[in-house]
């Protein structure tokens, strides 16, 4: 039996500020906190795995933006 792994999505956290109606800042805030797990790409590049993303905002019982949907 072969067992299916799918690749993990990753998004930014302007995406997240945006789809949260927070300030991008805040988002980085949590990632500093250890809040908000977040893997770092180079010196400046931060993308947070969406799977944790939306245990994130479940947890958080954080609202969502329809800004994103169309």
């Amino acid at each position: 039996m072969i067992t299916r792994v799918s690749e993990p999505c990753y998004v930014s956290p302007q995406a997240l500020a945006i789809r949260w109606s927070v300030e991008p800042r805040t988002v980085r805030n949590w990632i500093e906190a250890g809040i908000l797990p977040a893997h770092r790409i180079g010196v400046k590049l931060l993308r947070i795995d969406l799977r944790v993303a939306l245990q994130f905002e479940r947890r958080q019982r954080l609202a969502v933006s329809d800004a994103c949907s169309s």
